[in-house]
């Protein structure tokens, strides 16, 4: 038997900024403020070096060596010095075009670290992976399973309370052995979950779902203020974001494994085994993932309103899905129906064993406050104005089946 691969397009629609980093932070050296038009202009240095003249080149050099040793901080940290200086603008008015890479808009611009760059093509459209969008899908389909089989969710909280014992209990329980447990927890679920009878990875049945790289068009990139502590200016980081309103093409091949695979592999759970089912997944996980913040929000009116409307968005037939950087540790894990249904099992299993195996990242983490990773949008007075991450899923039609 042939299993035949259906290949469906979605509009993936952004309902709030979505941050997918490069890994590429962005130094002021590289780039332009223009603060009357609200306007960063990442520069070609290459280009830049080859429009000025010996005289201008050496200037750029000094001003640059400047920086690099300059110490007070709040220094004015860009290349708009040496421009004006120069009278580089005035004497070409199209200078910045001639030598800019692309350009970003903002609200408030970014300060002497600079930004955290997107992943873009080389034509710098800003891409979601589609390894990104799988990533939360699997998430979204182990979040379903286990409030939905109870004897599956019941084997994962019998792997934490074996855990905690052992951090409890075990002198030599160090971290690195910790670490090594939350992977053969992750491990087991995954192959309980996913792989039924057979544990190896190629039998993983999300491997039968595909999804494809899809891409904003630039001028929905736009430079983001973040803070992940409302109290805290310090824990400030400027993002390059797709903008909400932002439409881009979403293509899933789907191969239906119902009458070949799932009795062969012990998955009768997949049974439902469909593209409609997909769509199912996302909107429950979305649901309790905004129940959650709106919780965790509820003090904040400009984001309570924000999440109100996000509930309206996410229907059935076209759920929310949450993707990227900033979305917090419950929305990004497992770990959401664990902390609503058995909250003390969730602090001295999950949370504590966190703080134990990665004691850098987590360790001075207090209980009550963890883990601060969620980061919201702040505009110019330093209220928060959105989330991060939020799309919408919207069906479009079959593309092939073949």
């Amino acid at each position: 038997m042939t299993v035949k691969p259906e290949k469906k397009s979605f509009r993936l629609r952004t309902l709030t900024p979505v941050f997918v980093g490069s890994g590429e932070q962005v130094k002021p050296v590289a780039y332009y403020i223009d603060r009357e038009n609200k306007k960063l202009h990442v520069l070609n240095f290459s280009k830049l070096m080859e429009r000025l003249n010996k005289t201008q080149k050496d200037a750029l050099l000094e001003y640059l060596e400047s920086l690099i040793h300059a110490k007070k901080r709040g220094t004015e940290f860009s290349l708009n010095q040496f421009f004006e200086n120069q009278n580089l603008l005035s004497a070409d008015e199209q200078f910045i075009a001639k030598t800019r890479q692309y350009q970003l808009s903002f609200t408030h611009p970014p300060e002497r670290l600079g930004f955290h760059a997107c992943i873009k093509r080389i034509d710098h459209w800003p891409c979601i992976p589609g390894s990104e969008i799988k990533g939360a899908f699997r998430t979204a389909y182990l979040h379903y399973l286990l409030k939905n089989e109870t004897k599956l969710f019941n084997e994962y909280q019998a792997s934490l309370q074996e855990l905690q014992k052992l951090m409890e209990n075990s002198t030599d329980f160090n971290n690195r052995k910790i670490e090594k447990k939350f992977e053969k927890i992750s491990e087991k679920l995954e192959n309980s979950a996913f792989r039924g009878k057979n544990s190896d990875a190629k039998f993983d049945v999300l491997r039968f779902f595909q999804f494809q790289d899809t891409y904003a068009k630039p001028q929905y990139m736009r430079l983001e203020m973040t803070q992940s502590d409302l109290e805290n200016p310090n824990t400030r980081v400027w993002l390059e974001c797709i903008a909400p309103n932002a439409e881009m093409a979403l293509y899933v091949t789907f191969f239906d494994i119902k009458e070949k695979y799932c009795g062969e592999l012990g998955l009768q759970r997949f049974d439902d085994w469909s593209l409609d089912h997909f769509l199912t997944v996302c909107h429950e996980r979305a649901k309790d993932v905004l129940e959650e913040e709106s919780e965790f929000f509820k003090d904040k009116e400009e984001i309570t309103a924000l999440i109100e409307n996000l509930k309206k968005e996410n229907t059935p037939q076209t759920p929310l899905l949450r993707l990227g950087m900033g979305q917090g540790f419950l929305s990004t894990t497992i770990n959401l129906l664990l902390a609503q249904k058995n909250e003390e099992l969730y602090k001295n299993s999950i949370q504590q064993g966190l703080k134990k195996a990665w004691p850098n990242r987590y360790g001075k983490i207090r209980i009550g406050d963890f883990p601060k990773t969620r980061r919201v949008v702040i505009g110019a007075d330093g209220r928060p104005t959105s989330l991060l991450g939020w799309v919408q899923i919207v069906p479009r039609q079959t593309v092939s089946n073949a």
